[in-house]
């Protein structure tokens, strides 16, 4: 229950007059997709700047997004995985990516962009 009011405060952060912390595991990690821009990116930088661990899923490592991303050279909090959400294929290379690192334990939220 508190991990899921933590990707929900984040959401609903913009809508709250009154300040509010977060308890910040960095042993645990956010799953985001679509950080390559808009939305996803802007997420993946505002949780890793909270100190969370981020899995940045890019649709392309060569994005503008993906680059900014690969230039915070954070290998300890942040993993970069290439992932087509609409490809079931590049979905189970990700998800075979992300498994060498985290166990489903470790991944206590996700956003899906």
């Amino acid at each position: 229950m508190r991990n899921e009011f933590r990707v929900y405060f984040f959401i609903l952060r913009p809508f709250l007059h009154r300040k509010q912390t977060l308890a910040i595991d960095s042993s645990k990690a956010v799953l985001i997709t679509g950080c390559d821009s808009g939305l996803g990116l802007k997420a993946a930088n505002y949780l890793h700047e909270l100190g969370f661990t981020v899995i940045c899923c890019c649709l392309s490592l060569q994005s503008d997004g993906c680059i900014s991303l690969l230039s915070k050279n954070d290998r300890k909090r942040m993993l970069i995985v290439q992932m087509d959400v609409t490809n079931e294929e590049s979905v189970n290379a990700a998800k075979q990516s992300v498994e060498k690192f985290f166990d489903e334990n470790n991944i206590k939220g996700c956003v899906l962009n």
